[in-house]
């Protein structure tokens, strides 16, 4: 018998909230830059947090997530740039 593992919707906003923190701290507060002495690469563990969430919750919380962690990200973004919601599309 195949037991399958549902989690709750309160569960899944929770984890989302969860995943969209740490995205957040991974993406812009802990990158490494000048890799290789390159300035223009940067290595970050923002994109590995959203396919593990989406992986666990399912496609439309990990889009969700995946959406949402680029918006709030971007109010503690220091760089100045001004925002392109099609740069979003690449965290879907």
């Amino acid at each position: 018998m195949i037991s399958t593992f549902k989690i709750k919707p309160v569960l899944k906003i929770t984890l989302s909230a969860l995943f969209i923190a740490l995205t957040i701290v991974a993406s812009k507060f802990l990158p490494i830059s000048n890799v290789f002495s390159l300035p223009f690469l940067r290595i970050s563990l923002g994109p590995t947090i959203l396919i593990f969430a989406g992986i666990l919750l399912g496609p439309f919380y990990g889009a969700l997530t995946g959406l949402l962690s680029d918006l709030v990200g971007f109010i503690f973004d220091t760089t100045g740039y001004a925002y392109n919601p099609l740069f979003s599309l690449t965290y879907l």
